[in-house]
């Protein structure tokens, strides 16, 4: 059977477009779908102050950050824009908090 696509992807929000053009850099025949028009204010990605970050409790999120910023930083190199700014960031809570000790354990 002749399939017209390899993927369809539903949602062009961050997710699904990110999703979208990893798949067409792939060789993958993708169409993907969005209910709105493009830049629309619906979705949960609008807007001008977003993060990424490395201070995660766990070590898997660490590692997913510093694969996402790479993927950012290609991103930006292959579009001509500036897609992120680096700001700095501050974290704080109880010193005897599990979770904030956590965090400070995995940017070691």
């Amino acid at each position: 059977m002749n399939r017209p696509y390899d993927a369809i992807v539903v949602g062009l929000g961050v997710m699904g477009s990110a999703a979208a053009y990893h798949l067409a850099k792939m060789g993958q025949r993708v169409l993907a779908l969005e209910q709105f028009e493009l830049d629309h204010r619906n979705g949960s990605s609008h807007g001008e102050s977003r993060i990424i970050r490395y201070a995660y409790a766990h070590p898997l999120y660490v590692q997913m950050a510093r694969e996402a910023f790479a993927l950012w930083q290609a991103l930006e190199r292959a579009s001509g824009k500036r897609l992120m700014v680096r700001t700095g960031g501050f974290d704080f809570g109880f010193p005897d908090s599990p979770t904030l000790r956590a965090t400070l354990q995995t940017l070691d």
